[in-house]
């Protein structure tokens, strides 16, 4: 596997925010549709104990030129890639990420002890 720098962006605000501090080992971040209302939901699962609390701090989105970005087919289709370096044309500084992610109806966080059902509640709503 030949490694390489990348600059990582996507569209959607609150899947920046949700993948500010933590990693696929600690957070699971996705999306699904539930076949009988339509409505797509981000999810966020707490994949450790207390792994929420890496979201509980503040954090910073950065407004980038989209020029050059491309999907890859490892990666969710809200994510985008870049091999070269990006210039920043806005910083917006986010006080407490898990408090701005609680107030957003189309994001559901699950903590630690409630994801094994919720995954299957989401599996049951979306065949």
């Amino acid at each position: 596997m030949v490694k390489r720098k990348v600059v990582f962006a996507t569209p959607d605000k609150n899947f920046a925010l949700a993948m500010i501090w933590g990693t696929r080992d600690e957070l699971a971040v996705g999306y699904y549709k539930n076949t009988k209302t339509k409505e797509k939901i981000m999810y966020i699962d707490e994949l450790k104990p207390k792994k929420l609390e890496l979201l509980n701090q503040e954090g910073y989105l950065y407004e980038v030129d989209n020029g050059g970005f491309t999907q890859n087919k490892r990666l969710m289709k809200e994510e985008y890639i870049v091999t070269k370096d990006i210039k920043v044309q806005k910083e917006i500084k986010i006080k407490n990420i898990l408090t701005r992610l609680k107030r957003t109806k189309k994001v559901k966080i699950v903590p630690y002890d409630n994801v094994l059902k919720e995954m299957q509640k989401r599996d049951k709503e979306t065949q």
